[in-house]
């Protein structure tokens, strides 16, 4: 992989940035593994690994606020959650907020 040159398309990876995104959510392994099999990081593989890679996400009832766990000290904050698969979260928010939201609990919308 060292050297390689990695083309991105219009779609959930446009820059670097948005495979290093990608790597967080679904690990670094998963992504190399394909590479190195030779295939492309196109949409369909990142939305079937996203949608493998965790139960859900939550949104807030303002809808400003995405987050990855849910519990009574949230809703207590933030109100009732909803719940979104995660493909939903990737189709409507995408790689960086998701990866975010990952990390620090939750990522402003």
């Amino acid at each position: 992989m060292d050297g390689e040159v990695i083309e991105f398309e219009k779609g959930y990876l446009e820059t670097h940035k948005d495979l290093w995104w990608l790597e967080a959510l679904v690990g670094s392994q998963i992504v190399m593994h394909h590479l190195k099999e030779g295939k492309h990081l196109d949409d369909q593989f990142i939305e079937e690994m996203i949608e493998k890679g965790r139960e859900m996400f939550y949104l807030n009832e303002r809808q400003d606020i995405l987050f990855s766990t849910n519990n009574e000290l949230i809703e207590f904050d933030f109100g009732k959650l909803v719940s979104l698969k995660p493909l939903e979260a990737l189709q409507r928010f995408g790689l960086q907020k998701m990866e975010e939201a990952s990390e620090k609990l939750y990522a402003k919308i």
